[in-house]
Order: structure tokens, then sequence, then C-alpha cells
């Protein structure tokens, strides 16, 4: 992994009980050291519409599900990936947050 970027396959930002803006303060730090072929899985307990137009102004794209368990689960990549757009997550697979190595930033 390079210092100072964001290069595993997903990497999780847990941004639950964390008032606004703080969520969006978190991913946007992170997205600034995403490097290509890599995304972020948030998980937050309300649907953050206002992140969505920032995401597509700064190139990315992103998925978000409404889960069983009453959090979303926001999936953002580059968005010239287009080849590589996550699919949803069948149910009673694994989410994104259960294959992720670890968890930034740390709470």
């Amino acid at each position: 992994m390079t210092p100072g970027r964001v290069d595993q396959a997903a990497q999780l930002l847990d941004a639950r009980g964390l008032e606004p803006p703080e969520p969006m303060v978190r991913v946007l730090a992170v997205l600034a050291l995403l490097v290509p072929r890599a995304r972020i899985c948030m998980l937050i307990e309300r649907e953050p519409g206002p992140l969505y137009p920032i995401l597509a102004e700064r190139g990315f794209a992103f998925r978000t599900e409404a889960r069983a368990d009453m959090l979303y689960e926001v999936t953002i990549w580059h968005a010239h990936e287009s080849g590589r757009v996550p699919a949803p997550t069948p149910p009673g697979h694994a989410t994104c947050s259960e294959p992720c190595h670890s968890s930034w930033p740390p709470r």
C-alpha cells in the first residue's frame, strides 16, 4: 500500500453515529486518497443526499442501497471506471462492509 493513499479494493468508512457534516467531511477526505480500481463503502444511518452532487462534480460515481438493518450502504468509485460499476448485493450475500480489509478512519 502506498502511504497516504487508499489502494485496497474496498475500504469501509463507518459513519454511523456521526452528526452532519462529519460524514461528508470524512468521506471527502478518504476520496481524495482513492486510487483507481479502489472503492469506498460508507455505512450511514440516513441517505446522504447532499453528498451526491459533490461526488458527481468531483468525478465519482456511487450506488446507494437501503439495508434491512435501517442503514444506508453507499459504494463510491471513480466515475471513469464505468465498466467496474459494483452490482447490487444479492440478499443473503456479504455486504460491502463485510469483505473490507479495515475501517478508515479509526474510531
